[in-house]
């Protein structure tokens, strides 16, 4: 019963603080996130198995109920916290048999209080899956040297970490090092459970390498250690030139160069081990608990070389396990690293430390009867440190954690998001489908979610001139720019002079000459600034009228001329200041039909309001896009449109001149192309 009440407890605190982690893991682009809900849809699509990069059991399950609505991205985070909770279920279950329910406890504490095994079990991230499974294969193949039978399983699951995870294949690897040092000589008794486990595993694994090998010819393909692993800095990633290779990372850097960087990753390495294993305030004391097994291994000799002998083999796959990534990622972390990718070896290192200090309890419990100082048998036990562990795990959590039960998560998304969406929607009714945005890198915008409608190019590291921009921009044939906060740190240097960042927003300080602004969310500064990239989206219509000696109207655009009654009539009118402006005007347009007869009209300020002419820069461009609607009853016919610039107040328009001084009668501008209404589609 007490064994029971301790299990729900444990895994009640883990949902309920997890469910508080989902509510507050709003941004769907941080970290993988957004990569894998982009994978699972097109695994559901059947587009791909695989991006090259990411595995495709997890977004395989995403893929389950994907779908480009902000739902599909709380129920992953669902999802993840569902698996994670498994997780530890099977944990408890596997160690309960393997060191029995003490330890089991004690681990399964440890784990539902871990921080980066919370982060990832409420975010969309392949290590919610991974860390049951790694535990799983380890444990197959840990009993399985005892009876080499269960190494069949043992190489199914690990090829289901690695159908999860790259880093999965590592447990292949750690086994046939252990086989060959365990055996030696002898490794003729242990051929059948070796094979066992390879075949095991390959069958698993054969449908990934399958595909890998048609998509990329090779069926080990990994963009991790094809490029990524020979990267200097993860911005290598963005540049223009050719990614690097194993072959060109050692055509360019010396042996004294690979050495230094594998040395001083070892140490860099190491924070990132204490994090994943020992995160946060629980740091400290779990680090001195191992100090005191340690300790204590040396007074208790006899015993600890009896433990060791017991569990020897189990010992040597798991310390060949940790030294394998630890190297791995020794030589990785000048690219980069985050205490997630070590999470899975958390659950397993408290074993040891569980499996440690039982024995030490019970150790120093008999040593204390045995002199009769204390006669209580509940000190033989090892409950004190499932007891700590409960406290430490509660006095880790948010006390005001309980609040996620009573919100609904998928309507916080949709909330926490709506921003993004009205920018989107801004997109879906002002500009042409199937563009290409240039944007980024940023983790402000869920593209998961418009992909299917845009395309989006990031802003390559090694550009550093505006003139490679528009090189770049032309090449891969991108109409539009979006700037935003993350864009403008992560560009700084070559966004600098026209773009600057701070809480939040981003702060417009000049505009490119060949980039238009033609939208600004939610207003000036902006959290995005959308622009006409005037290079590849031309003013289709050039004019050159001055309007109250302040402001040109370079030209316009109208998307189509024949209109429907009842329909929408679209139009830009490209604005450039020749001053600074403190006048706040509005722009009218009037749709004009036989003896200027006035048939429809849209007056507001520049942009949708959003960027007063108060704001406008002098010699910067402003792409003002208009909807029109028109009346359901407007006669059939040709109609002109009218535009021009008047002060609210005073309702008095700016006076407007041609290029050669001459002033237009009504101080307005009829643009030239006919607009021709048809009668309403019935």
């Amino acid at each position: 019963m007490a064994l029971a009440v301790l299990l729900f407890c444990a895994l009640a605190g883990f949902v309920v603080s997890g469910l508080d982690a989902v509510r507050d893991n709003a941004n769907s682009s941080v970290s993988d996130q957004r990569s894998y809900l982009g994978l699972g849809l097109k695994i559901r699509a059947g587009k791909k198995l695989t991006d090259g990069n990411r595995h495709p059991l997890y977004p395989a399950l995403l893929a389950i109920f994907a779908r480009r609505e902000w739902a599909y991205f709380t129920g992953g985070k669902l999802l993840s916290l569902a698996l994670g909770a498994l997780s530890l279920l099977v944990i408890f279950w596997l160690t309960k048999r393997l060191r029995g329910a003490e330890v089991a406890l004690s681990v399964l504490f440890l784990l539902s209080i871990n921080p980066i095994f919370r982060r990832v079990t409420s975010h969309v991230m392949a290590e919610s899956l991974l860390v049951g499974l790694f535990f799983v294969a380890w444990y197959l193949t840990g009993r399985g040297f005892s009876r080499q039978s269960r190494w069949i399983g043992a190489g199914a699951v690990a090829a289901l970490a690695y159908l999860t995870k790259g880093t999965g294949q590592l447990l292949l690897m750690a086994f046939m090092l252990t086989v060959i040092l365990r055996y030696g000589r002898g490794i003729r008794q242990a051929w059948r459970g070796t094979v066992g486990y390879v075949v095991a595993y390959s069958l698993v694994a054969a449908p990934l390498w399958a595909y890998n090998l048609a998509k990329y010819g090779n069926p080990l393909h990994s963009f991790s250690i094809t490029h990524a692993m020979w990267f200097d800095t993860w911005e290598d990633k963005y540049a223009r030139e050719q990614l690097p290779t194993l072959v060109s990372f050692l055509r360019s850097h010396g042996l004294g160069h690979v050495l230094a960087r594998q040395w001083q990753g070892l140490s860099r390495v190491l924070p990132e081990w204490v994090e994943a294993i020992a995160p946060g305030r629980s740091g400290l004391w779990l680090l001195a608990f191992v100090m005191l097994l340690l300790s204590a291994a040396l007074i208790w000799r006899q015993a600890t070389g009896r433990y060791l002998r017991d569990h020897h083999a189990e010992l040597l796959y798991s310390s060949l396990l940790v030294a394998i990534f630890y190297l791995l990622f020794a030589w990785y972390v000048q690219v980069d690293v985050a205490a997630r990718f070590f999470v899975p070896f958390a659950p397993i290192l408290y074993l040891y430390v569980a499996d440690g200090g039982t024995h030490l309890v019970r150790g120093i419990a008999g040593w204390v009867q045995r002199r009769g100082w204390l006669g209580v048998p509940m000190l033989r036990g090892s409950y004190l440190l499932v007891c700590v562990s409960l406290l430490l795990g509660l006095a880790t959590g948010k006390a005001d954690a309980f609040r996620a039960l009573g919100s609904d998560p998928f309507a916080q998304d949709r909330a926490c998001n709506a921003e993004a969406d009205a920018l989107f929607a801004w997109f879906q009714a002002n500009l042409p489908p199937d563009i290409d945005f240039l944007w980024g890198p940023s983790t402000t915008l869920g593209s998961w979610r418009y992909g299917a409608e845009y395309g989006f190019e990031e802003i390559p590291s090694d550009v550093d001139a505006w003139s490679d921009v528009a090189a770049y921009v032309s090449e891969e044939e991108c109409s539009y720019a979006i700037i935003d906060i993350h864009t403008v740190h992560r560009r700084h240097e070559l966004l600098s002079p026209c773009f600057t960042a701070g809480e939040g927003w981003v702060h417009v300080q000049a505009i490119p000459s060949d980039w238009a602004l033609t939208y600004a969310q939610p207003g000036l500064p902006c959290r995005w600034c959308v622009f006409q990239l005037l290079d590849q989206q031309p003013i289709s219509h050039p004019l050159s009228l001055t309007l109250g000696e302040q402001i040109r109207l370079l030209g316009y655009d109208v998307v189509h001329r024949r209109v429907h009654a009842g329909g929408r009539l679209k139009f830009t009118l490209y604005w450039q200041p020749l001053v600074p402006i403190s006048e706040d005007y509005t722009v009218f347009t009037h749709l004009l039909g036989l003896e200027n007869a006035l048939l429809a009209q849209l007056d507001r300020q520049p942009l949708q309001g959003r960027v007063p002419t108060t704001y406008w820069l002098p010699g910067a461009i402003y792409a003002d896009r208009f909807d029109m609607r028109l009346p359901p009853n407007i006669p059939p016919g040709e109609a002109q449109l009218e535009v021009g610039l008047y002060q609210l107040t005073t309702m008095e328009r700016l006076p407007v001149v041609t290029s050669d001084g001459q002033r237009l009668p009504d101080d307005r501008v009829l643009l030239p192309s006919l607009i021709i209404i048809e009668t309403a589609q019935s």
